[in-house]
């Protein structure tokens, strides 16, 4: 039978108050450790998906940032710069940069010589081809030195592209020539265009003494040949030819060299000859000199690689001969040099140095766009009686660079006793 306590309240109260505390004090003696906490695991970024770039977090006003501290012994690893790239040229903006302006023209030689002519054509049609579709103007300088006198100032006048010269000079050979006069760099100018590609031939006059370079040469008979001025190119070639062929040659000088003069030279037998451009104008202005017999073709003094198309009344006579058979190599390469400034590099358009090749460009290409147009080419062709070859600036640039100077200077040195090198 089981035993049951019975008493007051206060003493039930007291005995669960000590029986409490018991527990408490063995809790507090137990010997054995608490167990440490589980470590915070390190949390993985989330990675960005690909092309993503994560963003700095802002740095508030007025914050600095101190260079985190390495510990002591650490070296720090240098950090390779970026790869270097191209600087992106900027595309222009606004309006073209012909946009209503107005483009000079200096004409080198007078009214109906071939740089007039073509001039007058070019300045009419080519704002067609040019954005902004500039109006062109037109200023002829007929004679050496006033063209020498424009090309100085054009030299080194404003890069704006709003003076341009057209005509024969501005080569190496002038610049040699007539140091006196020229004060340019004739490899510095920015060329644009040339198309005139015209045969040099010499031509006799019915009345020479000789109609044919094989009969001269060593002949007794003199005859006479027309030319601009002691000293200059064709002199000089003339002076050359004299020596080498044994030619019994009188060169005259005072002569208009442009094509109207070098007809009235023959239409007045002023020189029994002279060496012109003239062969497509010739059916044209002088319709049946050819045919007639009034002139005669002798000798072809241009390069061999200049061809000679049909004029008006017909082609070349057969049998006519390029002046370099008769020459030695080593000659041909001298009256070779002497000729530089002749082909693509004689009658061509150029504008100051000091002008940007993108607008240079500008005009340049404006001319081929001309040329591919078969009403602007056709046009031209039909004035001067002749199909035309264009060429551009950047390779007018690379013809005027070949020219040897130094060369050139020692055959002008060997054959011109006048000739005054400015090396």
């Amino acid at each position: 039978m089981s035993s049951i306590i019975r008493g007051t309240p206060r003493v039930v109260a007291l005995a669960a108050l000590t029986l409490a505390l018991a527990v408490t004090a063995a809790c507090g003696a137990d010997p054995t450790p608490t167990a440490a906490p589980a470590p915070i695991a390190t949390p993985t970024p989330t990675a960005l998906p690909p092309g993503v770039t994560p963003e700095p977090t802002p740095v508030p006003p007025g914050v600095t940032l101190e260079p985190t501290a390495l510990p002591p012994g650490v070296t720090p690893v240098p950090t390779e710069p970026p790869p270097a790239t191209p600087t992106p040229v900027p595309t222009p903006t606004g309006p073209p940069h012909y946009e209503g302006k107005t483009v000079r023209v200096i004409v080198g030689w007078g009214p109906g010589s071939n740089s007039d002519i073509q001039a007058r054509y070019v300045v009419q049609r080519l704002g067609e081809f040019i954005p902004g579709n500039p109006r062109f103007v037109m200023t002829a300088v007929p004679t050496r030195s006033a063209y020498f006198n424009a090309l100085n100032r054009l030299f080194d006048g404003p890069g704006d592209g709003l003076t341009m010269a057209y005509g024969v000079g501005g080569s190496t050979v002038e610049e040699l020539v007539f140091a006196g006069e020229v004060q340019f760099k004739a490899n510095e100018f920015q060329r644009v265009f040339s198309f005139d590609l015209i045969p040099s031939i010499w031509y006799a006059h019915k009345d020479s003494p000789y109609t044919s370079i094989e009969d001269m040469i060593g002949g007794t008979a003199e005859f006479t040949y027309a030319a601009a001025a002691e000293g200059d190119s064709r002199w000089t070639q003339m002076t050359f030819l004299k020596q080498k062929l044994d030619l019994p040659m009188d060169i005259l000088t005072g002569f208009d060299g442009s094509t109207p003069g070098s007809f009235l030279t023959m239409d007045r037998h002023d020189a029994d000859t002279v060496t012109s451009g003239f062969w497509y104008r010739l059916g044209l202005d002088r319709p049946g000199w050819l045919t007639d017999g009034y002139v005669i073709p002798m000798a072809i003094m241009s390069d061999y690689s200049v061809a000679i198309s049909p004029n008006s009344e017909g082609p070349l006579p057969a049998g006519i001969p390029n002046i370099r058979d008769f020459l030695s190599e080593e000659e041909v390469r001298e009256y070779n040099a002497m000729q530089s400034g002749e082909g693509a590099l004689q009658r061509t358009a150029v504008m100051s140095r000091n002008t940007p090749d993108e607008i240079r460009a500008i005009i340049s290409n404006a001319m081929v766009e001309a040329f591919a147009d078969a009403d602007f080419r056709g046009g031209l062709e039909l004035l001067l009686g002749r199909g035309l070859t264009l060429v551009d600036g950047p390779t007018l640039d690379e013809l005027a660079s070949a020219v040897d100077a130094n060369f050139l200077d020692e055959v002008y040195r060997k054959y011109s006793p006048v000739y005054e090198s400015p090396f």
